[in-house]
């Protein structure tokens, strides 16, 4: 069941060091009379240990969770592990619970089994041919996805796993991925795509992905600068791997059957997932595995049936869009549609603001969409979770965001008595969406309010302010800039100017004199 060249690349640490230790944290679970634990473990060294030696008990677990004992890195330290030879038996047929990633409601716990887990590793092992590699990843053991191809995966293909989670660029450069796998997520890949400086992912054997769609833009631009192969995986949480893809669609893993209902929802079975109804609808043509989205994303509008995955998807091809999401939301008849631009997207807004793409937008979906894609709101950014989700309470949350600029103190009292703050015009804010929709300026009061939001973060009472004098715009401020306020005080008065690129605004703030 475990290969013996199980390796743990930071720890310095082989298979039989987990072996040696599991039985003194048995002995520690039985003396404490756990009957009950939450392993929240980040190391995964110490994961497999504490996982394994659970397995052999008659105790209920759960993984990144808050029920029972709590077993995290700090508890962990505290319990006095001893080498031994006693063997210990673990039961295959041993039940935990997981936490899912909740891209459709709130996470919730399933359970799972051992035999489960090894069932579909060794399916993956098989199907991939695994010898001896090192295993890298952006993602956590305590998550399914994580646990599936960091734990099980290498631990039935005796890889060596390096514990440590690389999930920003600047923690890649330093990694030799000659013969190893990367396990990471669209999110992630999306963040990397946009690196030219990573030459050792060329290396790289294979790149697996899950938890949310890859983009094929993404997944063109990566294999363009690196040359490396990307399996992205469909399944779930309860249906574990149901079909992989490398670029030219979906493909049932062997041993994997779906079958279609009357609603075109999927029926997933498998080893390692008993009879499984998704809430995601396809249809399968042989191994085949055409995704039409979720069913709660289909929605009728004016007797005309609306795919919303669809919709995002066709939105994300046109050149001034990096990326899309569509939600109907309570209570409402037209679908809403968040935009984040692209590079060329962001020169089109600078020349006419949010009607002048909008206005394309309408005209790019008409044909396909008729007139539902209208609703339409700019954003900075979409921001996935870790797991690369984004969920309906996210896109609520970002639709209804009223967006102001921000100040941010970028340096204390300097040599010249001067205070100086930061502000970015982000596209989001509220003021391009009005009256400057053609043609997107920062309004005068905006820059006073920023004056005065910076006055008031040190301290200064604006009651007391009695006039506002020599007040300059000498530019129009647009977006995509990232200014500099000043300030300076002299007796009763605070010189303050806004600059950037050059000069936008200059003001003198005259404050009541307070009595001796």
């Amino acid at each position: 069941m475990f290969n013996d060249k199980l390796y743990f690349i930071l720890e310095k640490k082989e298979l039989k060091d987990v072996l040696l230790l599991m039985p003194s944290f048995a002995t520690w679970l039985k003396q404490s009379k756990i009957e009950e634990i939450s392993i929240n473990l980040n190391n995964i060294f110490e994961f497999f240990i504490a996982f394994f030696a659970t397995s052999s008990l008659n105790i209920k677990c759960h993984i990144n969770s808050d029920f029972g004992y709590i077993l995290d890195d700090e508890s962990f330290k505290k319990i006095e592990l001893k080498k031994t030879d006693e063997k210990i038996v673990i039961d295959e047929n041993f039940n935990f619970f997981v936490r899912t990633s909740g891209s459709t409601a709130k996470s919730k716990s399933i359970q799972k089994s051992i035999k489960q887990m090894f069932s579909e590793a060794k399916a993956l092992n098989d199907f991939l041919n695994l010898k001896d590699l090192n295993f890298y990843s952006s993602v956590s053991h305590l998550h399914l996805f994580g646990l599936t191809f960091k734990v099980f995966l290498p631990l039935i293909s005796g890889g060596k796993v390096y514990s440590a989670v690389l999930n920003y660029p600047e923690s890649l450069y330093e990694i030799d991925f000659k013969n190893s796998i990367y396990i990471t997520s669209p999110t992630i890949l999306n963040v990397i795509s946009k690196h030219d400086d990573l030459p050792n992912l060329s290396e790289l054997k294979l790149m697996i992905t899950a938890g949310s769609k890859l983009k094929e833009r993404v997944r063109s631009e990566l294999l363009d600068k690196f040359k490396v192969d990307i399996m992205e995986i469909y399944g779930s949480s309860e249906s574990g791997v149901v079909a992989r893809n490398f670029g030219s669609g979906f493909e049932l893993f062997d041993n994997v059957s779906v079958s279609i209902t009357k609603e075109n929802q999927l029926l997933i079975s498998s080893p390692w997932c008993d009879e499984f109804l998704s809430s995601d609808t396809g249809r399968v043509d042989g191994k085949k595995l055409t995704l039409f989205g979720r069913a709660d994303r289909i929605v009728k509008l004016n007797d005309f049936r609306f795919y919303l995955d669809e919709a995002e998807e066709w939105l994300d091809t046109h050149k001034f869009v990096k990326d899309a999401k569509c939600a109907l939301l309570d209570d409402n008849t037209r679908v809403k549609t968040l935009i984040s631009l692209s590079e060329l997207g962001k020169k089109e807004f600078l020349k006419g603001g949010k009607k002048a793409i909008t206005t394309e937008l309408k005209s790019f979906c008409r044909d396909k969409f008729k007139t539902n894609l209208r609703h339409f709101k700019i954003v900075e950014e979409i921001k996935y979770n870790q797991n690369g989700k984004f969920s309906k309470n996210d896109f609520v949350n970002s639709f209804c965001n009223y967006k102001k600029p921000l100040l941010k103190r970028v340096d204390e009292k300097n040599s010249n008595g001067e205070y100086k703050f930061e502000s970015y015009m982000s596209e989001e804010l509220f003021f391009y969406e009005g009256h400057f929709n053609n043609y997107p300026i920062t309004p005068g009061f905006i820059e006073l309010g920023l004056i005065y939001d910076a006055l008031n973060e040190l301290g200064f009472n604006i009651d007391d302010i009695v006039a506002i004098k020599n007040i300059k715009f000498t530019a129009l401020l647009r977006p995509f800039e990232r200014i500099i306020l000043t300030l300076k005080q002299e007796k009763n008065r605070v010189e303050c100017k806004i600059e950037g690129k050059t000069r936008y605004a200059s003001a003198r703030v005259v404050f009541r004199e307070q009595d001796e």
